[in-house]
């Protein structure tokens, strides 16, 4: 037995099928809905706006329970990012960084070298260029020679 994937056009034709047999209809004639004026500015900021939240304020056919929610989680991280903000702002200017400077002769062999490491990461193999400096010196003697 071979299966086969039906059509879009089919699966589309049963769905409709289904609920023209169940009779559905739209019945959310008793939610409250707000469709702002697209044509204002702030609702075409918000709706084009990629800060989260914003969009869902003004987007048409959402119920106002859920623009209520958005705006709650909106204004609660803003205050967050205040108060964070404001905090660390305190405390960057109630503690200033001094730099000060010693003037005092050193020699250089009294000043600490850094460490330093060399990693190899090249991928040259040194007989390959070996081979590719012979070649290039064979053609330098041969111009001049």
């Amino acid at each position: 037995m071979q299966f086969t994937f039906p059509t879009l056009d089919a699966v589309f034709k049963n769905l409709q099928n289904r609920q023209s047999s169940l009779n559905l209809k739209n019945t959310n004639s008793h939610i409250m809905w707000w469709n702002p004026k697209s044509d204002i500015l702030p609702t075409q900021f918000c709706l084009d706006s990629s800060l989260h939240g914003l969009k869902y304020w003004c987007q048409p056919q959402r119920h106002i329970l859920e623009r209520l929610l958005w705006l709650f989680f909106v204004v609660v991280a803003a205050i967050t990012a205040f108060v964070f903000i404001s905090n660390f702002w305190g405390q960057y200017f109630g503690n200033p960084i001094v730099t000060t400077f010693t003037p005092m002769q050193t020699t250089i062999s009294e000043i600490p070298f850094p460490a330093v490491t060399i990693c190899n990461v090249n991928n040259v193999q040194k007989y390959k260029a070996e081979q590719i400096l012979s070649y290039e010196m064979n053609i330098i003697r041969c111009i001049f020679c």
